[in-house]
């Protein structure tokens, strides 16, 4: 009795402990600019998103972002839907860019790294991205560090997003 009992109790132990350990960090809400800590790296501003609604489940992150100007227009918005499993998936931009990502989870899987290529109609490689997203332990905090890599120039930008 005593060993079936502690049978059980391990196999519980271990399945909590399983669990936690595969935990994923949710980015999931409404995320709005921080301009006081957003640094684009010598980009203008507006090369970030303004605000980004984020939903993700087991399967996806789906993240809307729009770009406002100084007076609240839209600039330009998008939909990129990523396969948390790290097979590609790919759109069109607004510029008419085939834009080809991916994403893989770090170990502790707290961060998740967005790696994109954007090619022209000719299939040139215009421009790549990588995105390492940290959400604060409060989760009222997103950290995006933003590298990017067009015109033969390489920007490092620092972006920042208070939850709504």
């Amino acid at each position: 009795m005593k060993t079936k009992l502690s049978t059980i109790i391990t196999t519980v132990i271990l399945f909590f402990l399983t669990a936690a350990a595969s935990a994923q960090t949710n980015f999931s809400g409404t995320w709005k600019r921080n301009n006081e800590k957003t640094d684009a790296g010598g980009l203008s501003i507006n090369s970030v998103v303004s605000t980004m609604q984020i939903t993700q489940d087991s399967n996806t992150l789906t993240i809307k972002g729009t770009n406002k100007n100084s007076n609240g227009e839209e600039l330009s918005s998008y939909t990129d839907v990523l396969k948390l499993d790290g097979t590609p998936s790919e759109r069109i931009t607004n510029a008419n860019q085939k834009k080809q990502m991916s994403v893989k989870w770090s170990v502790d899987k707290k961060q998740l790294t967005q790696s994109s290529i954007y090619k022209d109609e000719q299939r040139n490689v215009v421009q790549t991205v990588k995105l390492t997203f940290n959400l604060s332990e409060d989760g009222k905090m997103l950290r995006v560090l933003d590298e990017r890599n067009f015109d033969e120039k390489s920007f490092q930008l620092q972006d920042v997003f208070d939850k709504q």
